[in-house]
């Protein structure tokens, strides 16, 4: 870590600079999917959330050409369960980063977020070709014992915890050896990629498709099934936390255990390695941790011109956990339980890296509603901003906006 006093900086430079990292303070060109993701990763909870925050940051994005592009055609992003246990997509040729970085070293335990699952490189089976065989295999009948870890309810018709796929797509289910895999062990299954005390489900099938049942569950293209993601470089886990104060600086190594869903060892271990590369700040009035190489930019980074961006649930943006961090967004405390919910997060509307509202939207067949909730008073032409993108999001759903109303 660079031993210099800190410097002094403001909450529109950290906002700007965050913006930028989250390739939010302008759109990336027309197909840039991949770019993207690569930042930071994109959590896919609730389903068709990493949609979403493409529509946010990539010009000319469509829900159906993000699919048929990226996870069926060129299989360029993956989804798999990465930090904190969630549903997570990020480039494929970033597994290692997204996924290897993940495991815990000697004596680490992960939280509980994380308890049922370990992930690194070697393969999604203890043994590294049994992924291959059991695509496109019989689905075995799930066994008594395992239907008591809660997967009775999905397959009790069919004793198997998967439903049937779809025609043309593959799926293997199969027995976890729980006396091999106990829960929560970190060094369980012999270093290889799953650690879980339910069934692992995998699908060999492009696209992503929301999880059936409670099963631990990987999402792979067809024809990545059965192959090792990537070859893990020695310094996975350096990338991960790069990539983490890149997007959230500045930032403490509390916030990096929180956002990894780690065991405070482990965030401890990964913090350090990247601390030579760090320079500490002042933001109101305490010390947190930024990139070296992030710092020269922070005075040309608040933002510019009034700025409305639509962000969804979940988005990378919004994925601060303690109550200084939300602050930073959002500076009213009174408001943070309207936007940062046990479940069912709303969306935000965001106006230079504030919170200055959340919307929630209603399908009935292909028209789609959206209505605001705003924690200020917008400005007319901000109001009609605010609309033009409801008509925008309703686009790139395939559907028609049919009603769009603003509240205060």
């Amino acid at each position: 870590m660079a031993q210099t006093a800190p410097i002094s900086i403001t909450a529109e430079m950290a906002r700007g600079h965050r913006l930028r990292a989250h390739n939010l303070a302008a759109p990336l060109p027309p197909g840039a999917y991949v770019q993207a993701a690569a930042a930071c990763g994109l959590q896919n909870s609730p389903p068709g959330a990493f949609e979403t925050a493409l529509f946010a940051r990539v010009q000319g994005a469509s829900a159906a050409g993000i699919t048929a592009l990226c996870m069926r055609k060129k299989k360029s992003l993956l989804q798999a369960w990465s930090f904190r246990g969630a549903p997570a997509v990020f480039p494929t040729r970033d597994s290692d980063v997204f996924l290897c970085a993940l495991k815990g070293g000697p004596h680490e335990q992960p939280w509980i977020y994380t308890r049922g699952i370990t992930l690194c490189a070697a393969a999604p089976w203890p043994d590294g070709a049994a992924a291959v065989a059991a695509c496109g295999k019989r689905r075995r009948r799930m066994p008594a014992r395992v239907r008591r870890h809660g997967q009775a309810r999905a397959g009790r018709r069919r004793g198997c915890p998967c439903r049937a796929a779809p025609a043309g797509r593959s799926t293997a289910c199969l027995e976890q050896p729980l006396a091999l895999w106990p829960a929560g062990r970190a060094d369980a299954g012999r270093g290889r990629s799953f650690v879980s005390s339910a069934p692992v489900r995998l699908r060999a099938a492009g696209g992503v498709r929301a999880a059936r049942g409670r099963a631990a569950h990987v999402h792979l293209a067809k024809g990545v099934a059965g192959q090792a993601l990537s070859s893990a470089r020695a310094d996975a886990a350096l990338q991960l936390v790069r990539r983490f104060l890149h997007c959230y600086g500045p930032a403490t190594p509390a916030a990096l255990q929180s956002w990894l869903g780690a065991c405070p060892a482990q965030a401890k271990r990964m913090w350090a390695a990247a601390a030579p590369e760090m320079q500490p700040v002042k933001l109101a009035g305490r010390t947190a941790w930024m990139l070296a190489q992030d710092v020269p930019a922070l005075p040309d980074a608040a933002p510019g011109q009034p700025q409305l961006l639509l962000l969804g649930p979940h988005d990378p943006y919004l994925d601060v956990h303690s109550p200084h961090e939300k602050a930073l967004l959002l500076p009213d405390a009174a408001l943070h339980k309207a936007v940062w919910q046990t479940i069912s997060n709303p969306g935000v509307l965001l106006k230079e890296g504030v919170i200055a509202g959340v919307w929630r939207q209603k399908t009935q067949g292909k028209s789609l509603s959206l209505s605001f909730t705003l924690f200020a008073p917008l400005s007319p032409a901000e109001r009609a901003c605010a609309v033009a993108l409801a008509q925008r999001y309703a686009a790139f759903r395939g559907q028609r906006l049919a009603a769009c109303t603003l509240e205060n």
